[in-house]
């Protein structure tokens, strides 16, 4: 979703891991939230609703490595390697 020009999100980037991350912040506030864009979008995701959140909540939203405009790295997007990370080791029988 490309962005509008008058659009309340401001882009920043930062390397994080060695990658340059895509993010944006709304003024700080006593609460906080992060948006995690769904897969396969990006922070202008949240554009239309941005504002409004931001009345209440400092808000964090972030491409995720590979989307939007934040780097790709090629094992952080391999599903069979999410899989195997994501097992939960047997226990030993008793």
């Amino acid at each position: 979703m490309p962005a509008s020009a008058d659009s309340p999100i401001k882009p920043q980037i930062k390397k994080i891991d060695g990658l340059s991350i895509r993010y944006a912040e709304s003024e700080p506030r006593e609460v906080s939230a992060i948006l995690l864009s769904p897969w396969p979008e990006s922070l202008y995701t949240f554009e239309q609703m941005w504002s409004r959140l931001a009345e209440h909540a400092h808000l964090v939203a972030i491409d995720l490595p590979g989307f939007g405009h934040s780097q790709r790295r090629g094992e952080l997007l391999n599903p069979p390697r999410w899989a195997s990370s994501s097992r939960t080791p047997s226990r030993p029988s008793s």
